[in-house]
């Protein structure tokens, strides 16, 4: 009888807690710096998502919370905060960009581009310009020269193809 007296009251002081939690507060770390966002459990989604903007400047339609401790998504912005799951005082990293950053990579740039400068080299001659084989081919071919077979290799020793 004692153990059931002991669980009621447990079960009643867990119960008046949960009552008493009327905000979810977040622990949000972004571009190394933590921000604390509050929100009440009834606003949705979208009110969360606002509220990180006002602290971040990460716009709602690019961000990606992950939360500790919570393994679902906040895709639907008219979902009920409370009926997430998210637990009180939970740690969040925030993946995203500022909107000033997004426009940034994506705007066209406007300054002119250097051209490269090339050192004042003179260009490599070909090799069968070069002197010592200048006068090789100017020859030609021995008159003992066989003919290679493409994709053959020629024994030396026994001078087979194979």
């Amino acid at each position: 009888m004692y153990d059931k007296f002991v669980i009621g009251q447990l079960s009643r002081k867990k119960h008046k807690n949960m009552s008493e939690e009327t905000t979810l507060t977040l622990e949000i770390s972004f571009a190394k710096a933590n921000h604390v966002v509050t929100v009440p459990l009834d606003s949705t989604v979208k009110a969360l998502k606002d509220a990180i903007h006002d602290k971040t400047q990460v716009p709602p339609a690019v961000q990606k919370l992950v939360i500790k401790g919570f393994k679902g998504n906040l895709k639907d912005d008219a979902e009920i905060v409370r009926n997430l799951g998210i637990k009180n005082n939970s740690k969040a990293i925030l993946i995203g960009s500022t909107l000033e950053k997004i426009i940034a990579v994506t705007a066209p740039d406007t300054a002119p581009k250097k051209k490269q400068v090339e050192p004042d080299t003179p260009p490599t001659p070909l090799v069968s310009q070069a002197k010592e084989h200048k006068k090789a081919i100017d020859k030609g071919l021995p008159t003992d020269a066989e003919p290679a077979v493409k994709n053959t290799q020629v024994c030396w020793e026994n001078n087979i193809l194979t």
